[in-house]
């Protein structure tokens, strides 16, 4: 029989699998602005990756995840006292019905507002509908135009909005926690600029007291020192975050900022009504001046209605608590319950075996003991995609504990998150480490037993609960990955789904392939190879892969060989320089940027056929019957081509370069030409047109990838062997006719005895395209089952 705590995490995380069902094969015939909303959440459905909500848990759940941290909200405390205050207010307009600036400055607001600047030694205090709208708000009004904002790199998204909004000029983030990197951003400014030097123009430095990530606390009065030291005029000031100091840190929680003494040394406060409080709001500590600023400038701040009566009241009550002392001993309690956390844990043997293989780490934990005072955020850092999997174990047993990833977190970072609580008792404690500690031991087991792709028990359990979902996800996730394994048999169901969903799932290494966010171009990309790669960069995240071609037809069927919508089929012969040129306006029109072209046309050119014992007449007589204007051609499309398709989008690989859109900026955009092992063959038989302008596009490659240096793009060449085609269709044939019985062609003309796969063929080309190639410039990839290892060739 299920217990109930088993009950809400299968529940909850059915709710979750249920939410990555792939929605684009579903909605073809909606509106094309719901089918363009559903295929970029599609591209965070495939990796689990999408933001999504989870239902409520009861008290039978251990709780790790709330921003109840004085157990105000839980205990019944807030709502009591609020439900007293509301009353002793007597006949109140529930409704502020105007914004500040007009009706909706009412007394109430003004007076509250009063009290919790005298709370923290500050001169005023503003009250905001959330943290979030205080945060950028602020940004918004206490900036001006030729400004700077510096600020810590870890700091919350509520920043990044704030900046988008505000006037200042330049946005420089320092090494998170690091005073010498903030240093060195402040004086990179002040001596480019002379306005910075003068006073004339401001630089706002902002930071967070605890961060809501990481868990460590800011090196609060080391910044101010430096701020302080390189800008004596004061044209730089510090903004704060107090998010999750408010209530947690310093006298009566009142703030790392109080707790340090700096009220006079902090421009801008922001603190948080939401979390320790256990209300809902935030509140701005500042001087007159920002606040008139406020008042101006701040767009998100004003032009709303104000704050109602019944949040207004709610927030009062939560600093009444907090002045009257009576949070003081649950204040306390996080700190008792912290500490016995990382006693706990330490002394665990696995634990420490799991931070030396790098399964596990938590920076917090490295000298706990010779701290004074800790964060009640404690990350747990985990591999890359393990965070699910120690997300589920304990979701399972019965304690929630959410994973977090990238965009949250930087790429490449994942990690549980564990908050604690003035409720959180000994007994679950010891459950949360029990649990990790299991988990550790089980994955530790796996890896030394060397059975990779092995799922933890957990995982295969929740991903068994997907399997009997049998969502269109699955067969698609499958099919991006090319995992194409099949299932072992197995003596009960669970384990059976359980190895289903081991060859679905990739391992880490895997993201390496990954193209998210990538705009690409791919030349003849309608059929053949041209057409693989385009698949396979739609499936693998790229936002957008147009393919250009001759034919209508052909291209408009490509397309929609991507369920997410997101291959573009353009008209446009290559070998048409006026062609070429509209196809890069078009582009240049949408998305104004490119990352990636294929240069990919081929045409097999004239003969002549050669054969042994034919007299040189006789091949005088063939070679002399081509037209010219067939050789010609043969050039055009497959050299040519290339070049004017290269030139003539330059500048939106350039663009590319500069829009950062794709790895963060950390790939530089690239040409990958499609030339042939043909370029480089020496086999009697011919073609030599095709060979010989083959051969001049991996020249022409290597020579751009030189040229190209000093704009940052990168060009290399991609040489295929024997892949069906509509254009490698006769060759095919002549290999095929040496097959023997079993159908595998003759070892001494092509070792791997058959034709390439379509995985093969992309697996090259997302190697080139994504992060794993990134180091690649002027390279020549062949991929040929060997063919070059046996012809003559001048590869």
């Amino acid at each position: 029989m299920s217990t109930p705590t088993t009950t809400y995490a299968e529940r909850m995380l059915k709710n979750w699998l249920k939410e990555h069902e792939l929605q684009s094969p579903l909605v073809k015939n909606e509106s094309a602005f719901n089918r363009n909303l559903e295929r970029d959440l599609d591209r965070a459905r495939v990796d689990f990756g999408l933001m999504t909500v989870k239902p409520r848990w009861d008290t039978s759940v251990i709780d790790f995840t709330t921003s109840d941290f004085l157990s105000l909200s839980r205990s019944g405390k807030i709502r009591e006292a609020t439900k007293a205050e509301l009353e002793r207010q007597g006949d109140y307009l529930l409704s502020a019905s105007g914004s500040r600036p007009q009706f909706g400055n009412y007394d109430y607001i003004l007076e509250v507002e009063k009290e919790i600047a005298k709370f923290h030694n500050a001169d005023t205090a503003w009250i905001a509908h959330s943290g979030l709208l205080a945060v950028v708000g602020i940004i918004e009004a206490a900036t001006l135009p030729g400004d700077a904002i510096v600020f810590d790199e870890m700091m919350h998204a509520s920043t990044h909005v704030g900046m988008r909004v505000s006037k200042a000029e330049h946005r420089n983030s320092f090494r998170h926690n690091d005073p010498e990197s903030l240093r060195e951003v402040l004086t990179g400014l002040k001596d480019k600029y002379s306005t910075y030097r003068d006073g004339s123009q401001s630089i706002l430095v902002i930071v967070e007291s605890i961060y809501s990530m990481d868990g460590d606390i800011c090196p609060l009065k080391e910044c101010v020192d430096v701020v302080q030291e390189l800008f004596p005029l004061g044209n730089a000031q510090l903004m704060i975050d107090e998010a999750h100091s408010n209530g947690v840190l310093g006298p009566r929680g009142a703030g790392l900022v109080q707790m340090l003494g700096l009220e006079k040394e902090i421009a801008i406060r922001v603190h948080m009504c939401s979390k320790a409080l256990g209300s809902t709001g935030g509140v701005i500590l500042c001087n007159k001046t920002i606040r008139h600023a406020i008042v101006h400038s701040s767009r998100c701040l004003t032009y709303s209605g104000a704050p109602s009566m019944l949040m207004v009241a709610s927030i009062r009550c939560g600093y009444a608590l907090l002045a009257s002392g009576e949070t003081r001993e649950a204040q306390e309690r996080i700190q008792t319950m912290v500490k016995y956390f990382f006693k706990k844990l330490t002394s665990e043997s696995v634990w420490e075996d799991a931070v030396d293989t790098g399964l596990l780490r938590s920076p917090l934990l490295e000298d706990w003991e010779q701290r004074e005072v800790h964060s009640h955020i404690v990350p747990i850092f985990t591999r890359p995609r393990h965070e699910q999997y120690l997300f589920f174990h304990m979701s399972l047993a019965g304690m929630n504990a959410y994973n977090i990833s990238y965009p949250v977190v930087p790429k490449r970072s994942s990690l549980v998150r564990m908050i604690f609580h003035a409720h959180n008792t000994e007994e679950e404690i010891d459950k949360a480490v029990a649990a990790i500690c299991s988990w550790a031991t089980e994955m530790l087991e796996i890896e030394e037993s060397g059975s990779i792709g092995t799922l933890p028990k957990a995982a295969a359990r929740v991903y068994a609960m997907q399997a009997a979902l049998a969502g269109t996800a699955i067969a698609l996730y499958q099919n991006i990955m090319n995992l194409k394994r099949k299932s072992q048999p197995a003596e009960d169901q669970e384990p059976r789904a359980s190895k289903k969903i081991q060859c679905m799932l990739p391992d880490s290494s895997q993201d390496l392939f990954r193209v998210d966010g990538l705009v690409a171009l791919i030349t003849g990309g309608g059929t053949g190879i041209g057409l693989m790669m385009a698949k396979a960069l739609a499936l693998n995240g790229a936002s957008k892969v147009y393919i250009s071609g001759r034919r209508k037809d052909v291209l408009e069927e490509a397309a929609k060989q991507s369920p997410f919508g997101n291959i573009i089929p353009m008209v446009a012969d290559v070998s048409s320089k006026e062609q070429l040129e509209a196809l890069a306006e078009s582009i240049r029109s949408d998305t104004g940027y490119l990352n990636l072209l294929v240069a990919n046309a081929g045409t097999w050119g004239p003969g002549p056929d050669q054969r042994w014992g034919a007299s040189v007449r006789e091949f005088q007589a063939e070679a002399m019957k081509i037209p010219m204007d067939e050789w010609d051609q043969c050039f055009r499309v497959n050299v040519s081509a290339c070049y004017y398709s290269t030139v003539a989008v330059l500048d939106l690989l350039d663009k590319g370069n500069a829009q950062k859109n794709y790895c963060d900026g950390e790939v530089r955009s690239q040409v990958i030409m499609t030339g042939s092992v043909g370029g480089f063959s020496r086999i009697l038989g011919g073609r030599y047109a095709y060979r010989a302008s083959k051969s001049a596009v991996t020249h022409l490659a290597k020579c751009f990838s030189t040229g190209f240096q000093e704009f940052g793009i990168r060009v290399n060449t991609l040489a295929p062997g024997l892949f069906p085609s509509e254009m490698t269709g006769p060759l095919m044939k002549k290999y095929g006719d040496t097959a023997g019985g079993d159908g595998k062609m003759d070892p001494k003309k092509l070792p791997e005895q058959r034709a390439g796969l379509e995985e093969e063929m992309v697996g090259t080309m997302l190697y080139l395209a994504s992060r794993a190639g990134a180091y690649n410039n002027g390279s020549v990839c062949v991929v040929d089952g060997g063919l070059t290892s046996v012809m003559p060739s001048t590869y």
